[in-house]
């Protein structure tokens, strides 16, 4: 969902249907019986009401795709949210989103300190626990001059899987 467009050379919005928004998801088979859906996200951004509505929508979207198509498996989603968590439209939507689909931010679950809009969230399964280990922005990725590539850094986050519900005996 998006919000905002090039009309006759004026801007509407925060010109969101120029970008690509939305979800892609590519079911991870890491070791046998080990699988995760991972997701790559980029949200509707902006500040006005129009913007925080398709934000909203984009969301249920988000939310209704994942509860039929990730049903009892564990996930990774990475992107950019285009949340602030302590804005008071954007942190309940966020919240919600989270709580919905029982989801942990990589950033709180390591105490990193750090708000970002770019995000890891995750969730275990029967078969698997996702464990974040490192968060770090990705400063990497800059011109030969150092600027950056984007309007804000992408974000590493290292994660370890374990299998569960396995008896050694």
């Amino acid at each position: 969902e998006c919000y905002g467009a090039m009309d006759g050379g004026t801007i509407t919005g925060a010109a969101d249907c120029l970008a690509e928004k939305g979800f892609s998801m590519a079911r991870t088979t890491f070791a046998p019986g080990i699988v995760v859906d991972i997701y790559n996200h980029h949200a509707e951004a902006g500040g006005g009401e129009d913007d925080a509505q398709a934000r909203a929508t984009g969301y249920a979207e988000f939310t209704q795709f994942i509860q039929a198509n990730s049903a009892g498996n564990a996930v990774i989603i990475a992107g950019d949210t285009n949340l602030h968590r302590n804005d008071p439209v954007d942190g309940p939507l966020l919240e919600g989103f989270q709580s919905t689909n029982e989801l942990t931010d990589a950033c709180q679950f390591l105490e990193c300190g750090t708000e970002s809009i770019d995000r890891f969230l995750f969730r275990n399964s029967d078969t698997v626990e996702l464990t974040p280990l490192t968060w770090r922005y990705a400063d990497e990725f800059v011109t030969s001059e150092g600027d950056r590539l984007s309007d804000h850094y992408a974000v590493h986050v290292g994660f370890r899987w374990d299998r569960l519900g396995t008896s050694a005996d």
